[in-house]
């Protein structure tokens, strides 16, 4: 189905919804972004006003404000050539402007936070990220002039679609939460995090290790997470991790733990890495590694276990048939 089609099908389907499947369908939507990663570690949110039968907005930027984030809508400027969000500090000074879509009264100021939240909105999405807009190009072109702003998608579970054909200039979501309780056809629950939200959370979860700051691991891992070291020990429930990571802290520092490559599939994502630590008494242990990550679809993780590697390679079989290993403690690899 060519993007013309596919834009009507859409729009009739919003028409034939009622007030009450919008209210319901927008309720469970606002729940599920306030406990998503991005939305709990963003200090601002740039968010669409919702107009006829989109995604109820107005409780998100209420309880955006409630938590203390400074939030932004969009507005057109210029004569209609470009889209800007502008901070909101009066959730009620709006009325209706471009094509009578609610905007700021005020044409200022401009919200100037890089690392915003913003809530995109659309006609259609794939489980990839891939997104459909309403044909104006607004988003992708602030996208492409303001990178890395992360970005999540809410919609109705008629607008996920399989696959949408993309071109050159369109800019996918990082995350897509829809309303129903499974994705159709995959049984998937209602999020399976997008590859950039899991690497991000993946980083980090690394990056706590090299800086040793204190986070809040609930936006990380589950409360009944299990981690499960190369070499044996194994630690149940984000507290227990937490606790192993402060703990560990005090014996030792980790000097590298870069992070090479993912594989992404289902509800799970391999993470290949290189890890150098030395303890205090002065041993290092030097090796390569991956992570098996099992994720829950609030975008947490619910299971990882580590798999080691010893950097020191030999072929015991260099000299002849029989085998000469070196003598050395096998430990945990």
């Amino acid at each position: 189905m060519d993007k013309k089609a596919l834009r009507h099908e859409m729009a009739q389907k919003k028409k034939a919804m009622t007030p009450q499947e919008i209210a319901c369908c927008s309720d469970a939507l606002a729940r599920k972004l306030f406990a998503h990663p991005l939305y709990q570690q963003a200090k601002s949110l740039y968010c669409y006003l919702s107009y006829n039968q989109e995604v109820r907005t107005a409780p998100i930027l209420e309880q955006a404000v409630r938590e203390g984030k400074r939030v932004a809508v969009p507005k057109v400027l210029d004569g209609g050539s470009r889209m800007a969000f502008l901070w909101l500090n009066d959730l009620q000074a709006v009325a209706p402007g471009y094509y009578n879509i609610p905007e700021p009264i005020a044409d200022g100021p401009e919200a100037d936070d890089p690392a915003a939240l913003v809530i995109m909105p659309g006609l259609a999405f794939d489980r990839t990220g891939n997104r459909m807009g309403y044909g104006g190009g607004f988003y992708d072109r602030f996208l492409a002039e303001h990178p890395g702003h992360p970005t999540v998608a809410l919609c109705y579970d008629f607008q996920l679609v399989d696959h949408l054909e993309t071109e050159a200039h369109d800019i996918p979501v990082d995350a897509v939460l829809w309303s129903g309780e499974a994705a159709p056809e995959t049984g998937f629950p209602s999020l399976s995090p997008t590859p950039a939200v899991r690497e991000e959370q993946l980083r980090r979860w690394f990056a706590l290790w090299l800086t040793k700051e204190e986070d809040d691991l609930s936006t990380l891992f589950t409360p009944d997470a299990v981690y499960t070291e190369s070499w044996g020990p194994e630690y149940h429930g984000a507290a227990a991790i937490r606790h192993w990571l402060r703990e560990w802290c005090t014996r030792g520092e980790v000097l590298q733990w870069d992070l090479l490559t993912f594989f992404h599939r289902g509800d799970q994502t391999t993470a290949q890495w290189l890890f150098h630590s030395r303890m205090h008494d002065g041993s290092e242990t030097h090796f390569e590694g991956m992570s098996l990550v099992t994720w829950d679809p609030s975008g947490r993780m619910a299971a990882l276990k580590e798999f080691g590697c010893n950097l020191e390679r030999y072929d015991p079989y260099a000299q002849g048939p029989e085998p000469r290993f070196r003598r050395e403690t096998t430990a945990w690899f």
